[in-house]
Formats: C-alpha cells, sequence, structure tokens
C-alpha cells in the first residue's frame, strides 16, 4: 500500500477515533499529542469530495461505403457520442468552438 494511503486511513481512524471519544478536540489533540492545526488539516483534506474520475469511451466513425455517394449535407453528423441516457451528434459544419462547449457541457455532466 502507498505510504499517502497508510497516512490517509491513518488519520480517518484518528478523526473516528476523537468523534467518538466525546472530548473536544483540543483535549484530544493534548491527549494524543498531536497539534490542532494538523488535525484540522487532516480533517478538511478528508471531508474534501475527491475530483470527478475522467472516463472514457471508444468514439467510432461510421465508415461509408466507398460506392454510395458521400452526403454534403453540413448538418449531417459524422461523430455520434453516446453516454448513459443521452446522445451528441457532432456535424460537420461544426465549429471548433462548438465542439469544445459541448465537451465541456459533458464534463460538467459526468
Amino acid at each position: 500500500m502507498k505510504a499517502n494511503q497508510e497516512s490517509l486511513q491513518q488519520w480517518q481512524s484518528l478523526i473516528q477515533d476523537q468523534q467518538a471519544s466525546g472530548l473536544s478536540i483540543r483535549k484530544w489533540c493534548d491527549q494524543n499529542n498531536i497539534k490542532q492545526c494538523t488535525f484540522f488539516y487532516w480533517k478538511k483534506r478528508l471531508s474534501e469530495k475527491p475530483e470527478k474520475e475522467i472516463c472514457f469511451a471508444e468514439i467510432s466513425l461510421a465508415k461509408v461505403p466507398t460506392a454510395s455517394p458521400v452526403n454534403t449535407d453540413p448538418f449531417e453528423a459524422p461523430v455520434h457520442i453516446r453516454y448513459r441516457d443521452f446522445e451528441v451528434l457532432v456535424g460537420k459544419a461544426a465549429t471548433c468552438f462548438q465542439l469544445t462547449e459541448v465537451l465541456e457541457a459533458l464534463r460538467k455532466s459526468c
């Protein structure tokens, strides 16, 4: 186990011990030879929400048969993104800015 993970688990246990003791943080820290500022640092760090996990999904483009004429409709969507219960279709005419906005909205919704 990594040293950082061990520290996190150790401090989680210490914070739970303090809460179960019924003592004030000041008294508990004095009895356990722990600086209050260190205790509060770890308590805050462990109470923070972890960053959202980054998720990736395979994106594939449909292959157009060579015998078929190529559709030049600017609203045709050669890129389809499906995630959970929604689907995003990105048209050929999409600008880099528009694609960035779509990806940012997806990032916020994950």
